[in-house]
């Protein structure tokens, strides 16, 4: 049975949250330089977060992070991380983590959940509508201009 206990001592997930982001940018292309400047930008908006270790009969699965702001006059939820470790994977914990933040955001008055996630989560919210995407990718050198392109491109 999948259980929800909030952490007191953050320590452990942050690392290991901010070692699956540094993953990600890494997968992306960024360098370390620009990964490290963006995981600033996290670690300054995560200390109002709320996060909740998932268990399975005592066991610890994984990680769900939640909070909710104020955006434009309205609350909205947020889902900042949902991590269920490989061994884990795909036996309902991802489920089990999502109604349970959505309820906890909603408790607490949000009427939007947005999710910012870096990893992939399959099928888990196909019912979120796409705002917005941020896409990278490395590229070896810049393209050479074309006789069309204006100068300065």
């Amino acid at each position: 049975m999948t259980e929800f206990g909030v952490l007191g001592d953050r320590t452990d997930w942050q690392k290991d949250f901010e070692r699956r982001l540094r993953a990600s940018y890494a997968a992306a292309g960024l360098g370390v330089p620009a990964a490290e400047r963006m995981l600033e930008g996290v670690r300054e908006s995560i200390g109002g977060w709320t996060v909740a270790e998932i268990t399975d009969t005592g066991t610890r699965v994984g990680h769900v992070a939640v909070v909710v702001s104020d955006d434009n006059g309205a609350l909205a939820g947020r889902i900042g991380d949902l991590h269920v470790d490989a061994p884990h994977a795909a036996r309902g914990h991802e489920q089990a983590a999502r109604v349970w933040a959505e309820g906890w955001c909603a408790e607490r008055g949000a009427g939007r959940i947005d999710i910012r996630l870096t990893e992939l989560a399959g099928e888990l919210f196909d019912g979120y509508g796409v705002r917005g995407q941020i896409r990278a990718r490395r590229v070896a050198s810049p393209p050479e201009p074309s006789a069309t392109s204006p100068p300065g491109r």
